[in-house]
C-alpha cells in the first residue's frame, strides 16, 4: 500500500465514485440511514378474519415525509423491507373498509416488526380506524435472533464519559469491559482508535470476534479486529444495534455484531452546538496520588461540536442531509506508573547500601551484589569492570524520586499529562428520488495525534517514559453509499458499497536522545543492521525498569495502511405468507506495514543467567546479561484478504402467531496472504536434521518456490453456516413471546495472528542464553546463529467457528416495560492460536536438561536444532459460554430504565488472544479453565428521570421546571485470578526449592518451556482475611521432576462497581429552541477499587527452602494498589 497520503486520497475518492456508480446503475438498497435494513410485515382481516387481499398499504416516515408502499397479496400478507431507523406510521386502506392507521411506531437497525390484529371493518361514513401505538412497545414477533438495541433516547439522555456509544455496550447484559494496558482511567476516559469495542467482550466470545459496522461499513481495525475508524459519536448518532446471537443468513459477519447508525436529516432544520468539558480541578485526588504522595495532575477534555441537518430542496421531501464536525482536545492524565530504577550511586558501581536495596520491589532489582569477589567489594563494584555500553542503558532510566520504603518498593513514579488531539467530521445525504427509489451516502473522517511517552501502542507494568518521543499521526476516511429499489410490491433489491482507509505512520521525534552513536554506546549488535537505536530492555516484572520499545522504528518508520472495501446485493420477494432473500457479499482487506521485530536488540538482564551477581541492575553495568534478542532489518508486508458469500433464506409467517426462519450462508472464506508470497509455515516432514542452517530445512513459503497456498492454509472452496429462528406469540397481541434459534458463524483470522512474514532469509532472528556479555555480542557470528521462526502450520485450514444459541421470553408488564428472560449461549472452535500465544512447537523436551548448568543454552536441547523456538499459528482452540440473561426495559414518558442482569461461565482453551503461551506439551490438560473475560455476575442499571415541573410563570419555567436526573450503576464479579498457568497478569514464583536449588523451570521440569507451578496443600481460594484473595499458607515450591499444580482452584480478582450519576436543566427557550446545561459525575462515591497490575507485590511469591518467605506471607494475594476517583464533567447545549 502506497503510504502517500495524496495517492491515498485520490484512491479513496476513485472508491468512492466507483460505489457511487454501482449504486445509481444496480437497483440498489440498504435501508438508506444504516446498514442493517429493518422490516414491517402483517396480514390484513376482515371482522370475520377472512383475509382482505390488494389492500394499500403505505409507510410514512414522521421525519421526512418519505413513504413506502405495498399492497396485501391473495393471503393478505404484506412485508416491507429495507426501512431506515426511525419513527413511522402505517395507514391501510381497501375498497369497502375503513382506513386503518397507527402511529408512532419505533424502527431500530435491523427489526422485523409484525403488526398483530390488523382487522378492517366495513366502512362506515367517516369511519376511521386508529391504534395509538406508545413508543417502544413493540416486542419483535417476526424473528428468533438475540439482539439488543441502544436507543436515540438512550444515547440523549445517559451521559457517558467519552464521546463514544460504545461505551453504552456496559449497560447490556453478557458484555465484560476487560482493557488491557490501562492501569487506571475507566471506559471512555478519551476518545481513540484504538479504544472502543475492542475493549469489550460480548456473550463470552473473544474481542477479537465482534464486527464493527457503521453505516454499511466495516471499520475495524483489521490488523488486530479492534478499534474503530468511525468513532459512533454520542452527538451524531442515531441509535446501536448489538446482535449477539443466532441472527438471520442476511447478514454476513458474526458471531456479534456493532452496528452503529449516523443521524439523518429531516424535513425542517434541527441541530446543536455544544461544549463538553472536564478538568482536573474539579475531580477528586486519585489513590495513587495520594498513595505515592505526587501532586494531582492538571488533566484537562474539551469536546466543543456543531451538527445541522435539513432539507435541501424546495419542497422539502426529496433531498436531506446531515453534517457535523467536532473538535477534541484530551490532555489525558495516564496515570501514577510506579518503577524501580538505579540511583545516581548504583550507575557509578555503589551498591553498597543494603537497606534501601532491600526496600525495593522486584527480586532482581533488591539484591546486594555478590557472587564475583573479583569485582565487588562488599556491593562496590570496581571502576575497571563497568560496561560503558550498560551504563550509557542505566543512564537513560530516571533517577528516583520516591522513597521505597514508603512506596511500596518504587522508587519512582511518573504522572504524565500526554496530548491526544483529535478531530472527526461526518456528512450525510439522504435523497427520496421516489416513493419507490431512495439514496443514501455517508463520509466520515477522523485525525487523531497520538504521542507515545512509553511503550509504542501499550503500557508494560513497570514502565518508564522513552526519551525518544514517539508520535502517531492517524488519519481514517470511511463512506457508504447505497440505493433502493422497489421493483413491485412484492420485490426489492437492495445493495450498499462501502469503503474505510486507516493510514497510520509513527516517527521518533527526538531520535538524538535514544542514539547509539550520540549517547556513545558502543556495541552495534549481532546482525550490524542500520538502526541507531539503543537496544529494549526489561526483566517483564522482576524489578528491572521496562525500556521497552518495538523495532522498526528508524527505519524508517513503523507504519500502517489498510483498506476495508465492500459490496452487498440483498433481493427479496414477497410469495403468500414467506419472505425470501437471496444475496451475496464481498469484501476486499488490505493491511500494509512492518514487522516490528528487535532489529535494535533486546536485552533481558536477570539473576539467573548464569553469571550474575545477583542484582540485575548491577549486571546491566556490567555488561552482563541473562538473555538477548535481535533480528535483521525489518520487511513490509503487504497482506491481503477476499471473502465471498452468498446466501439464502425464508422468513414463514407459518400461522398469525408462529413465525419460521430458515437460512444459510455458503462462504469462500479467504485467509490472509502476502501479495509478494512472503508468508512462511513449517513442515515437519520435510525438514532435514543433516542439512546446514542456511538452508532453512522444513520452512515452506511460496517465496521459496514450495508448493504450498500463498496464506500458507489451504482455502475451503465453501463453507456452510446454516441459520434457523422462531418466534411465537403466546397471546396474539404482541405481549408476550418466546423466541429462540441457533446459527453457525464462520469468519477469517485477523491479520494479527498470521503476519508471518517476519521469517528467514527475508527476516532472521535469534535468541542467545545464558550468561552473555554485551561485548561479545558484536563478535557472534550471524551465519551460525539459529533463528526464530514464527510461522503458520500448513495442514491448519479448519475456519473458525462459532455455535450460539438462544431460547427468549419477553412478557409486557404494566408501565411499558418489557422484561426478558434468556437463556444464551456458543460454543467455538478452531480458533487461532496466535503468533503472541502460540505453543512452541520446538520445545525442549521435559527432562533434557536435568543434570546440566543452569545457565546452559536451551537452544542445544531442542528436537529441530536448525531453529531456535518454532511459534506457530494453527486453529487448535476451543471456548464455551453459558448464560442466564434477565433485562428489564421502559424507553417511554417521564421515567426511563433500563436493567440487565448475567450470571454466565465462559470456560476455554486459551481463549485470550494477547495472554503468554498456552503449554506447549499438553495444551488442553494444563490450559483449559475459565477464559479471563469469565465474570459469574453482572447487573448494570440505568435511569433517566424528568422531574415534576409545570410552572408557568418566568421564575418557575427558568428556575424549577426542566429538572432532568439520569444515571448508570454497574456491578460485577471479578475476573479469574491466575487460574491457568496461561493467564495474566499472572503469579510469579521465586526462590529455593527444599534442596536449596533455584526455583526455575529448568530445575523443575528439565525445560524452560513449561513453567514451575508450586503445589497446593488446600485451596487457596478459602480462609482468606479482609483484602485478600488468594491464601499463601496453601502453596509449596515442587521438587525436581516433580511439578505442581497446572490448574489452580477458581480464585478471583477484586469485584468491580461503578456509579455515575448525571443532572440536567433543560429551558425551552421555543418550540423547536432548547438550551441544556448537563452536569455529570463519574464514581460520584469516589469509590477506589483495588486491582492488580502486573509485577504487583501481591502477585508475588518467593520461596526460601521450599516454602513462602516472611514478605509472602504477608503480601501475596492482596493487591497493592487500587484505581478509580471521581470525575465530573460539565456540558452546555444549545438545541434548534
Amino acid at each position: 500500500m502506497d503510504r502517500n497520503p495524496t495517492k491515498a486520497r485520490k484512491a479513496l475518492s476513485i472508491a468512492l465514485l466507483f460505489g457511487l456508480v454501482l449504486a445509481v446503475v444496480g437497483c440498489v438498497e440498504v435501508a438508506y440511514g444504516q446498514g442493517l435494513p429493518a422490516s414491517l410485515a402483517g396480514i390484513v382481516f376482515d371482522q370475520s378474519k377472512a383475509v382482505i387481499a390488494n389492500a394499500d398499504v403505505v409507510l410514512k416516515h414522521d421525519a421526512t415525509g418519505a413513504v413506502r408502499r405495498t399492497v396485501s397479496n391473495a393471503d393478505g400478507y404484506f412485508s416491507i423491507v429495507g426501512i431506515q431507523a426511525g419513527t413511522y406510521s402505517v395507514s391501510i386502506e381497501a375498497q369497502g373498509f375503513a382506513k386503518y392507521e397507527r402511529p408512532g411506531i419505533i424502527f431500530h437497525a435491523g427489526d422485523k416488526i409484525s403488526l398483530p390484529d390488523i382487522v378492517l371493518n366495513v366502512l362506515a361514513a367517516q369511519q376511521q380506524i386508529e391504534v395509538v401505538a406508545r413508543p417502544e412497545e413493540v416486542i419483535p414477533v417476526d424473528t428468533g435472533e438475540k439482539a439488543h438495541v441502544i436507543s436515540s433516547r438512550q444515547i440523549e439522555n445517559l451521559a457517558v464519559l467519552g464521546r463514544s456509544a460504545d461505551e453504552l455496550l456496559k449497560i447490556l447484559p453478557g458484555v465484560v469491559y476487560t482493557n488491557p494496558d490501562d492501569p487506571g482511567s475507566p471506559a471512555g476516559f478519551t476518545v481513540q482508535f484504538n479504544r472502543g469495542i475492542g475493549n469489550y467482550n460480548v456473550g463470552g466470545t473473544r474481542n477479537t470476534q465482534i464486527a464493527n459496522i457503521s453505516d454499511g461499513a466495516n471499520v475495524i481495525d483489521p490488523g488486530c479486529n479492534c478499534g474503530s475508524a468511525v468513532t459512533p459519536n454520542m452527538d451524531m448518532l442515531e441509535e446501536v444495534k448489538v446482535q449477539t446471537s443466532n441472527f438471520a443468513a442476511e447478514n454476513s459477519l458474526g458471531p456479534v455484531v456493532f452496528n452503529a447508525v449516523s443521524k439523518s436529516g429531516s424535513s425542517a432544520f434541527h441541530g446543536e452546538a455544544y461544549l463538553y468539558a472536564r478538568h482536573s480541578i474539579f475531580n477528586s485526588r486519585d489513590w495513587r496520588n495520594n498513595f505515592f504522595d505526587t501532586k494531582k495532575p492538571s488533566d484537562s477534555f474539551y469536546f466543543p461540536g456543531f451538527n445541522i441537518g435539513g432539507p435541501l430542496t424546495k419542497g422539502r421531501d426529496k433531498l436531506f442531509f446531515f453534517a457535523g464536525i467536532e473538535i477534541q482536545r484530551q490532555n489525558h492524565d495516564l496515570g501514577v506508573r510506579p518503577a524501580v530504577v538505579p540511583t545516581e550511586a548504583m550507575r557509578k558501581g555503589d551498591f553498597t547500601d543494603a537497606a534501601y536495596l532491600a526496600a525495593l520491589n522486584g527480586y532482581d532489582a533488591n539484591t546486594l551484589p555478590h557472587n564475583d569477589a573479583e569485582v565487588l567489594q562488599g556491593g562496590r563494584i570496581n571502576p575497571a569492570f563497568i560496561d560503558n555500553g550498560g551504563q550509557v542503558l542505566l543512564n537513560l532510566l530516571p533517577l528516583p524520586n520516591q522513597d521505597p520504603a514508603k512506596s511500596n518498593g518504587y522508587n519512582y513514579t511518573s504522572n504524565i499529562i500526554n496530548p491526544e488531539h483529535r478531530r472527526q467530521v461526518l456528512a450525510r445525504l439522504d435523497y427520496n428520488i421516489s416513493d419507490n427509489t431512495k439514496l443514501y451516502t455517508r463520509f466520515n473522517q477522523e485525525y487523531q495525534a497520538s504521542p507515545y511517552p512509553f511503550t509504542l501502542w501499550w503500557y508494560n507494568s513497570n514502565d518508564v517514559p522513552y526519551p525518544g518521543n514517539i508520535k502517531g499521526d492517524y488519519n481514517t476516511w470511511s463512506s457508504s453509499t447505497s440505493l433502493v429499489k422497489v421493483l413491485d410490491p412484492s420485490t426489492t433489491n437492495e445493495i450498499v458499497f462501502a469503503a474505510t482507509y486507516w493510514g497510520m505512520p509513527h516517527k521518533v521525534r527526538d531520535p538524538d536522545k535514544v542514539s547509539r552513536s550520540g549517547l556513545g554506546y558502543p556495541y552495534r549488535g549481532i546482525f550490524k543492521n542500520s538502526t541507531d537505536l539503543v537496544p529494549s530492555f526489561s526483566d517483564w516484572g522482576g524489578g528491572v525498569a521496562d525500556f521497552v520499545q518495538p523495532g522498526g522504528l528508524d527505519d524508517p518508520t513503523i507504519f500502517g495502511n489498510k483498506w476495508l472495501i465492500s459490496a452487498r446485493d440483498n433481493f427479496s420477494k414477497v410469495i403468500g405468507t414467506h419472505t425470501a432473500k437471496f444475496g451475496f457479499f464481498f469484501e476486499f482487506v488490505t493491511n500494509s506495514e512492518p514487522t516490528t521485530n528487535n532489529d535494535h536488540g533486546f536485552i533481558e538482564p536477570t539473576n539467573w543467567g548464569g553469571n550474575s551477581t545477583g542484582n540485575a541492575y548491577a549486571d546491566l553495568l556490567l555488561g552482563r546479561i541473562g538473555e538477548y534478542n535481535e533480528s535483521t532489518t525489518n520487511p513490509v508486508g503487504n497482506y491481503r484478504k477476499r471473502e465471498f458469500s452468498f446466501f439464502a433464506q425464508d422468513s414463514w409467517k407459518a400461522t398469525p402467531r408462529l413465525t419460521l426462519e430458515f437460512g444459510s450462508r455458503f462462504q469462500h472464506q479467504g485467509w490472509m496472504y502476502e501479495k509478494n508470497g512472503h508468508n512462511f509455515g513449517f513442515d515437519v516432514s520435510r525438514y532435514d536434521p543433516t542439512a546446514p542452517i542456511s538452508d532453512y530445512s522444513g520452512l515452506v513459503s511460496p517465496y521459496l518456490g514450495s508448493n504450498v497456498p500463498r496464506s500458507i492454509f489451504k482455502t475451503p472452496a465453501l463453507v456452510v453456516a446454516p441459520r434457523f429462528g422462531f418466534a411465537y406469540d403466546l397471546t396474539g397481541k404482541g405481549n408476550t413471546v418466546i423466541r429462540g434459534g441457533g446459527g453457525v458463524f464462520k469468519y477469517a483470522d485477523r491479520n494479527g495472528d498470521t503476519f508471518t512474514i517476519n521469517n528467514p532469509p527475508l527476516l532472521r532472528s535469534t535468541t542467545l542464553c545464558c550468561g552473555l556479555l554485551l561485548s561479545d555480542l558484536d563478535q557472534v557470528s550471524p551465519e551460525v546463529q539459529k533463528s526464530n521462526l514464527s510461522v503458520s502450520e500448513p495442514y491448519s485450514d479448519k475456519v473458525p467457528t462459532t455455535y450460539s444459541w438462544s431460547l427468549t421470553l419477553s412478557h409486557r408488564l404494566p408501565s411499558a416495560t418489557v422484561l426478558e428472560a434468556s437463556y444464551v449461549g456458543n460454543s467455538s472452535s478452531h480458533q487461532t492460536v496466535c503468533l503472541n500465544c502460540s505453543i512452541n512447537l520446538n520445545a525442549v523436551p521435559q527432562g533434557a536438561m536435568f543434570g546440566f548448568p543452569l545457565g546452559d543454552d536451551p537452544n542445544n536441547y531442542r528436537p529441530f536444532q536448525s531453529y531456535g523456538s518454532i511459534t506457530m499459528v494453527r486453529h487448535a482452540l476451543s471456548q464455551n459460554y453459558h448464560s442466564l440473561q434477565v433485562t428489564a426495559n421502559r424507553q417511554t414518558g417521564r421515567i426511563s430504565y433500563s436493567a440487565a442482569y448475567t450470571f454466565s461461565k465462559a470456560m476455554g482453551v486459551g481463549g485470550d488472544t494477547y495472554g503468554t503461551p498456552s503449554d506447549s506439551f499438553d495444551q488442553r490438560g494444563r490450559s483449559y479453565g475459565p477464559l479471563p473475560y469469565d465474570r459469574t455476575h453482572g447487573l448494570s442499571v440505568t435511569y433517566s428521570i424528568l422531574l415534576p415541573g409545570s410552572f408557568h410563570n418566568p421564575f418557575g419555567k427558568a428556575v424549577i421546571n426542566g429538572w432532568q436526573v439520569s444515571g448508570i450503576s454497574q456491578w460485577q464479579s471479578g475476573a479469574p485470578l491466575a487460574v491457568r498457568s496461561d493467564q495474566s497478569p499472572t503469579f510469579t514464583f521465586s526462590g529455593t526449592l527444599a534442596d536449596g536449588q533455584q526455583f526455575d523451570p529448568k530445575f523443575v521440569n528439565g525445560t524452560p518451556d513449561t513453567p514451575a507451578r508450586p503445589w497446593l496443600t488446600c485451596d487457596p481460594s478459602q480462609g482468606l482475611a479482609a483484602g485478600q484473595y488468594a491464601n499463601p499458607a496453601c502453596f509449596l515450591a515442587p521438587l525436581p521432576g516433580i511439578n505442581g499444580t497446572y490448574q489452580m482452584p477458581y480464585m478471583k480478582k477484586p469485584a468491580f462497581q461503578n456509579h455515575d450519576l448525571s443532572l440536567f436543566k433543560n429551558w425551552e427557550l421555543s418550540e423547536h429552541k432548547k438550551l441544556q446545561f448537563r452536569f455529570s459525575m463519574y464514581n460520584f462515591p469516589n469509590h477506589p477499587l483495588p486491582f492488580f497490575a502486573g509485577g504487583d507485590p501481591g502477585l508475588s511469591m518467593n520461596f526460601v527452602n521450599g516454602v513462602p518467605d516472611e514478605e509472602s506471607m504477608k503480601n501475596f494475594g492482596r493487591p497493592s494498589l487500587r484505581k478509580g476517583r471521581r470525575l465530573m464533567q460539565f456540558a452546555i447545549k444549545f438545541q434548534f
